[in-house]
């Protein structure tokens, strides 16, 4: 059902129409559904019901003394139930006038019997259609389950589902309505594309406003309704406003339904998804974490959900643009932000066709990039390279693929010398995660050249960011076991940075000392020597002494030895020369961690 049929059916909700023609519609309806279910309960019902409604009969007639259009519609609507329903023994219902049962009550009683307050037009008019769809309701949901065809109750449940935006502010009659046509649309019963013009909307609607799961899920399982809808028209633009604020609602965007539904929304309409699309950028600037990964997954279930002829708007409207701006980016954290983003499909570029979307969108701008003069375009572009490490072409040639992996190398080595000192220190950090992760599938040529420039050269670079770069690095490098052989000969060669100038990189260094005494047929002391160990241990500022102590504590007081040794090491230390003294404790002593710790004046 399209907006401008919505707008039809809203008509007759207006307050300010003609008071007469307004309860005829009202009556109107009412009577068709009435005298559809009497009809129904007549000719089809089971004997179970008859026997139910005798036993408790109360309820149903209550219901109905809710309908108060009019006296006479109300007296009208008891007689036409008199035959099917037994008499109570008190009822509120309606009291006869004569005192014979037979005689049907007058159609137009005096309208004194009946006084009501004194009303706004709008009041009444409101209260009327409030009792009316509560006697509905009371009309379907008392009636036992499939004991009457679902067509001869269409015409009654429509009549609710119209009327549903009017009760909006009545929580509990407008969520009985909407749980209504919900459950008449998952059993798929006819005419279920009649209700859904009122429900989804409000069921959108209050989705956004409770903010709670429950509502969120409910949207997803009515998705295939929202496929009947024609989004070109322009009286549907209400419904794309709350469809396109669905996509920055943190409700939506924390639960697995609300990102698949969001996914699922993309197919709608091309200019939909356009909306959306922009929407989405717009907030890249000012996302939280959680915000760009789960924007990232919902644009990847909707490129993969999406036919191949269709996915153009995400891969060359949106998906290139983000490339771009993550290049040429004014701002190192505005680039992390949209790689973010991307980091969605780089993370899933093992699913068919996500390699080669990348390498399409990337490979023209990426390695140009890596060689303008900027130095922020080329920092921002070493990320992107680093995290699609390797870019390759799943359709080329082996030698094509080898071509293009010597390029990637060739401008990696170049960029370690780069003259921009931010660039170096991503080059260096960006080598070792290369080694670590593809250490198995480089050539040794390139290996040997990569890490020996790191070795020789970065050690003694002029930026203490760069030599602070180098040893975490070479951190996370040691966890690749491959690494291992060849680090054992070159790790000496960064010895000299436990007395370097700046305390930063000496704190890293005794770190890296600490993390090789956790690596089986590493010694830390073939890094550095014992005593510029102990030289520093007595000179240096707490932060690296504490850590020189917690490296040699396990050689002084080995956990298994006991109190005697422990007192006898100490001796000897203390009355020794430094150097002597420590080699001689140390040579007694297992290298084993302890939990104990024990502070650097201590030991002076």
């Amino acid at each position: 059902m399209t907006g401008r049929e919505q707008g039809t059916k809203c008509k007759i909700l207006n307050p300010n129409d003609n008071k007469l023609e307004r309860d005829g519609e009202e009556a109107s309806l009412i009577s068709t559904f009435l005298t559809t279910r009497i009809c129904v309960i007549r000719h089809k019902a089971k004997p179970e019901i008859f026997k139910t409604l005798s036993q408790n009969p109360n309820p149903f007639r209550k219901a109905l003394s809710d309908i108060c259009f009019s006296p006479s519609l109300s007296l009208r609507l008891h007689h036409c139930l008199c035959p099917i329903l037994p008499e109570p023994s008190t009822t509120k219902f309606y009291k006869p006038s004569h005192p014979s049962h037979s005689e049907p009550p007058p159609l137009c009683p005096p309208s004194c019997q009946y006084p009501l307050r004194t009303r706004t037009r709008r009041e009444a008019a409101t209260s009327r259609a409030s009792r009316n769809s509560r006697s509905h309701l009371a009309f379907v949901r008392l009636a036992p389950q499939k004991s009457v065809s679902p067509s001869d109750l269409l015409p009654g449940v429509q009549a609710l589902h119209d009327k549903l935006i009017v009760f909006e502010s009545d929580s509990v009659l407008s969520s009985a309505i909407e749980s209504l046509c919900e459950e008449w649309w998952k059993e798929n019963y006819p005419g279920r594309e009649s209700l859904i013009s009122q429900t989804l909307p409000f069921l959108l609607s209050r989705s956004l406003t409770l903010k709670k799961k429950v509502d969120v899920h409910r949207v997803y399982m009515f998705r295939e309704a929202f496929a009947l809808f024609d989004f070109e028209d322009e009286s549907i633009e209400d419904l794309k406003l709350l469809l396109v604020r669905c996509v920055i609602s943190p409700i939506n965007l924390k639960t697995e339904d609300g990102r698949r539904f969001l996914s699922f929304i993309f197919g709608l309409s091309y200019q939909l998804g356009k909306e959306l699309l922009a929407m989405i950028r717009s907030q890249i600037p000012f996302g939280r974490k959680s915000m760009l990964e789960a924007f990232g997954d919902i644009l990847f279930r909707a490129w993969k959900a999406a036919q191949v002829d269709s996915r153009g708007e995400i891969e060359n409207g949106f998906l290139q643009d983000l490339i771009d701006a993550a290049i040429h980016a004014s701002s190192g954290a505005f680039a992390s932000y949209i790689r973010r983003v991307l980091g969605a499909f780089i993370n899933q570029r093992t699913i068919d066709g996500v390699e080669k979307l990348l390498y399409r969108l990337a490979e023209p701008v990426i390695f140009r990039s890596l060689q303008v003069a900027n130095s922020n375009v080329r920092q921002n572009a070493l990320h992107l390279l680093l995290d699609m490490f390797p870019l390759e072409d799943p359709d080329a040639t082996k030698e094509e693929k080898d071509t293009l992996l010597d390029k990637q190398f060739f401008l990696l080595e170049r960029l370690l010398m780069d003259d921009c000192p931010e660039v170096r220190t991503i080059a260096v950090e960006g080598s070792c995660r290369v080694l670590h992760l593809f250490w198995e599938i480089i050539p040794s040529p390139i290996i040997t050249k990569i890490i020996t420039k790191l070795f020789n050269d970065m050690s003694h670079d002029v930026s203490n960011e760069v030599r602070l770069s180098l040893l975490n690095g070479i951190i996370y490098l040691l966890g690749n076991p491959h690494s291992h052989e060849i680090l054992k000969v070159l790790l000496p060669r960064l010895g000299h940075l436990i007395l370097d100038n700046v305390l930063t990189v000496r704190v890293a260094a005794a770190d890296l000392l600490l993390h090789l005494k956790d690596v089986r047929n590493f010694q830390f002391n073939k890094v550095v020597e014992l005593d510029l160990l102990l030289s520093v241990l007595g000179s240096d500022q707490p932060p690296v002494a504490q850590k020189i102590t917690k490296l040699l504590m396990p050689s002084y007081f080995p956990s298994k030895a006991c109190e005697p040794s422990y007192t006898q090491a100490l001796k000897e230390f203390l009355t020794a020369e430094k150097s002597e003294g420590l080699l001689a404790v140390a040579s007694t002593g297992q290298a084993q961690s302890s939990s104990s710790t024990l502070s650097p004046l201590s030991v002076q």
